[in-house]
């Protein structure tokens, strides 16, 4: 048990009921700040990324070869190996995502959210993508980021950040319990 919880029923008789709320330090304790990653919810993307060949197989599961596309795993958007030079061990590829198209990130189904690629800029090698995220969407989404679970927190849209909090989920919560006894164990 929490130690809150506990105090909250000492002296209760069989069939009170009574609702209390804890405090994180009465609950599962404060946030790890350090666990707190705050981003932007217009973000890049390199248009062109190198790789070594190994690396290549890492990151698409499959070896390199000029003319194959691929999808990106973090954003689902098609992928292009413009060139594979097995000499130099260099492997271009050229992400080609589509302007108004959304791409969902961290996840799958049941977790994660939507960007929409909002530009392309051939000039500066660069994509231009929207969170799709919004006040609403604060402690609601659950994100799979590699072999690590966050939830989405704080999204403040007109600052245009968001953050991405690796606690476990009850960390840094007030906790509600209503409480009724139907029985004393001694």
């Amino acid at each position: 048990m929490i130690s809150g919880f506990d105090a909250a029923v000492v002296g209760m008789k069989i069939g009170e009921t009574k609702t209390v709320t804890l405090t994180p330090d009465e609950a599962y304790g404060d946030m790890d700040p350090t666990k707190l990653v705050t981003f932007q919810l217009t973000e890049t993307a390199p248009l062109l990324r190198t790789f070594t060949a190994s690396a290549f197989k890492a990151e698409y599961g499959t070896n390199a070869e000029a003319g194959l596309t691929v999808s990106d795993p973090m954003y689902g958007w098609d992928a292009t190996v413009l060139e594979y030079d097995e000499q130099a061990d260099r492997v271009t590829v050229k992400n080609v995502p589509t302007i108004g198209a959304l791409y969902h990130i961290y996840g799958t189904d049941d977790a994660g959210w939507d960007v929409m690629v909002t530009g392309i800029d051939s000039n500066s090698d660069l994509i231009t993508f929207q969170h799709q995220l919004d006040e609403g969407d604060s402690d609601m989404i659950k994100g799979l980021d590699g072999s690590s679970t966050f939830f989405v927190i704080d999204v403040d849209a007109d600052a245009g950040t968001a953050v991405r909090n690796y606690n476990t989920e009850l960390l840094g919560k007030s906790l509600v319990f209503t409480i009724t006894i139907v029985s004393i164990v001694e």
